[in-house]
């Protein structure tokens, strides 16, 4: 990955090439760009002609746009998190549209997300809006549910979908983050301790036809036409 940044960035530019230098394997990509120009932060996806730019503004009228023209995907969270006002645990959140969609809906967010440059970009993202009911911690999902004595009302994952077996269903912001998303090889170790850290139930989005690679059976599921969402219910004592 290429950072490029301008003076006043050159603090983070320094920690993060730093960061990449250590961790090539897990970070590095050439086909990536980063870069920190004043108060924005852009990632160029080059293996698109052009480069496709993302970057996270939850303030950005596009981006509001489109949130609200999620109208179905707000009918079935309604269906899920039917306790109002509830705190919800996201534990991937990526470039953060379900917990901001979740927020706009009037509910208490808690964000994790491990990758540092998608954490990073959140942060800023984050920073620039009211931060009441959105709150982000960056590190590992399991690490802090280990720790925490906080019993959330809900506990959501998204563990993005497998490159190999769905070609389908990506956007071009979603093959972008696959490639920075890190393998959660240890769902099933997750999803049994999340059920203990939530008053209401663990929920797991995934694609319809797929399968979110848990043995352990939901208690039931809840479907659109192209998403499936699991549902585990909690065994907080």
């Amino acid at each position: 990955m290429k950072i490029i940044c301008d003076k006043k960035n050159q603090d983070k530019c320094k920690y993060l090439k730093n960061l990449l230098l250590h961790n090539q394997k897990k970070y590095f990509d050439n086909n990536l760009t980063l870069e920190l120009n004043n108060n924005q932060i852009t990632l160029l996806n080059h293996n698109y002609r052009p480069p496709v730019p993302i970057s996270i503004d939850f303030l950005n009228q596009s981006f509001i746009k489109k949130i609200d023209q999620r109208s179905s995907q707000n009918e079935i969270f309604l269906k899920i998190f039917q306790k109002k006002n509830s705190r919800i645990l996201d534990c991937t959140a990526g470039f953060g549209r379900d917990s901001y969609l979740l927020r706009s809906l009037g509910f208490n967010l808690v964000m994790i997300e491990k990758n540092p440059i998608i954490s990073l970009m959140l942060k800023h993202a984050v920073e620039k809006i009211q931060k009441s009911k959105f709150h982000l911690y960056h590190g590992d999902a399991l690490d802090f549910l280990n720790h925490t004595d906080v019993i959330f009302d809900y506990i959501y994952f998204d563990f993005m979908f497998n490159k190999n077996k769905n070609k389908s269903l990506s956007s071009k912001n979603d093959e972008t983050l696959k490639i920075l998303a890190e393998n959660d090889n240890n769902r099933e170790e997750l999803v049994n301790l999340a059920i203990t850290k939530c008053r209401e139930k663990v929920v797991i989005k995934g694609p319809i036809r797929g399968n979110n690679e848990i043995k352990l059976k939901p208690s039931y599921s809840i479907t659109s036409k192209l998403l499936k969402y699991d549902m585990y219910l909690a065994k907080n004592e």
